[in-house]
């Protein structure tokens, strides 16, 4: 049976303050070239005003900006439409040039209910891109992490290029960690409920039929 491929621009990128580690197995990053916009010059699902076969419906993403960095893990939910089998690359960009460098550390994980295995990735100058493969009707998660050095007093969670999949996210889900050194905190979206760990300070954001035209932005006193 014959598959398609599918050149897809991740909808999924944080704009992060300073550095942060993650666990598992790195790879490590090396400083990109400047980039004007999020996936800038990348082919992107949905640009031909047709939705992609793959529907992007879920995600779940954890933002934690420090004074010496910020760690992000986000875990993304996406379904095959088609009765067919579906193989696609999947770009997932970062910014890069000014304050913000390329990753220093970068983790792609296949999600099942079996755990979690490496997948494979490449880097290029301003994202990586790996490969899912869908059975006919099927679903996959990924898990992607990552580590990023730049200067400022803001994080940034670009949600704008769900635009390009020309479908809305059924359920987008955000946790945003604020820890107590990290004054005047402030976030763009308007969260639903807070809750005190100690000493940090957790921000919940849920939306339904997420289509999103302003990115989210936290910003704090540097």
């Amino acid at each position: 049976m014959a598959t398609t491929r599918g050149i897809v621009l991740a909808t999924v990128l944080v704009v992060c303050l300073a550095v942060a580690g993650c666990g598992g197995d790195a790879h490590e990053g090396t400083d990109g070239v400047p980039s004007d916009a999020a996936g800038s010059g990348a082919e992107a699902a949905g640009t031909s005003g047709e939705a992609p076969p793959v529907h992007f419906y879920q995600e779940y993403v954890i933002i934690e900006p420090s004074a010496r960095g910020c760690r992000v893990d986000g875990l993304y939910f996406m379904r095959n439409l088609s009765d067919r089998p579906l193989e696609m690359v999947v770009e997932y960009p970062f910014p890069v040039g000014g304050p913000f460098n390329y990753p220093y550390q970068i983790f792609i994980d296949d999600v099942s209910d079996e755990g979690e295995q490496s997948i494979g990735f490449v880097q290029t100058e301003e994202s990586v891109t790996f490969t899912l493969r869908f059975e006919p009707e099927g679903e996959r998660r990924f898990r992607a992490r990552y580590a990023q050095q730049v200067r400022g007093g803001r994080a940034t969670y670009i949600v704008t290029t769900t635009r390009r999949w020309e479908r809305p996210i059924d359920l987008a889900e955000f946790e945003i960690r604020i820890p107590p050194d990290l004054e005047n905190a402030t976030i763009s979206l308007e969260p639903d409920r807070t809750e005190s760990r100690r000493d940090t300070t957790v921000y919940f954001i849920s939306r339904t039929d997420f289509y999103p035209e302003e990115n989210i932005v936290i910003r704090w006193d540097d």
